[in-house]
């Protein structure tokens, strides 16, 4: 079986006259050009030779391999369609190691279900957050608990106003930024009021 560096060796060796600069036109695309070369390669216990493409050039300090027995469609469209998988693959990659969906706390089947539509809830909610910090929409879960929502506070109770005073961190000017962070937040099953500020905590 051919290693993953053995891959890499033998693309780094295949000349520049067989590469492709494929360009796309989106506007939200972080490469919006990459490196690309269309081949043939075998794998074991299939008949006959499968596509291989490999990508250079797309924001990955290596290679990138794909695989499809697709030889009609367009290489355009075949990196499309891997980017939309790839995009899926990632989100389940960080359920399981951020939120641990393969392994829930709850054996009933019932809490079960609860535990995973909570895990899911709060995977959505994380990437509505990331969408709106500026410079981190791309970042995974892990990254942006780190630099954002890992921290400590020191809360103050008052009448029916709670303040929370969070310690200072490299990046939390940015989370304020967000509206929601700006206002006050009334919680009326509770009837308290929540206030967030940058505070001094040590």
């Amino acid at each position: 079986m051919t290693t993953r560096k053995a891959l890499v060796e033998k693309a780094k060796k295949l000349p520049e006259t067989e590469w492709k600069i494929i360009k796309f036109n989106k506007p939200k695309r972080r490469h919006q050009s990459i490196r690309v070369h269309d081949g043939k390669t075998t794998i074991k216990d299939y008949e006959g030779d499968v596509r291989q493409i490999i990508l250079t050039d797309h924001g990955r300090l290596q290679p990138t391999f794909l695989i499809t027995n697709d030889f009609d469609l367009d290489l355009a469209s075949v990196i499309e369609k891997y980017a939309r998988r790839w995009l899926v693959e990632q989100e389940i990659a960080e359920q399981i190691s951020f939120f641990h969906l393969n392994n829930p706390s709850s054996s009933i089947v019932v809490k079960v279900d609860f535990d995973l539509t909570l895990s899911l809830l709060a995977h959505n909610l994380y990437g509505a957050l990331t969408r709106r910090l500026r410079g981190f929409e791309s970042c995974n879960v892990d990254t942006i608990y780190r630099r954002f929502l890992q921290n400590g506070a020191r809360i103050n109770i008052q009448n029916r106003q709670i303040t929370v005073s969070m310690k200072k961190k490299t990046h939390l000017p940015l989370l304020f930024e967000l509206p929601w962070m700006k206002k006050i937040t009334h919680l009326s099953w509770m009837g308290i009021d929540i206030k967030f500020e940058q505070g001094h905590v040590s």
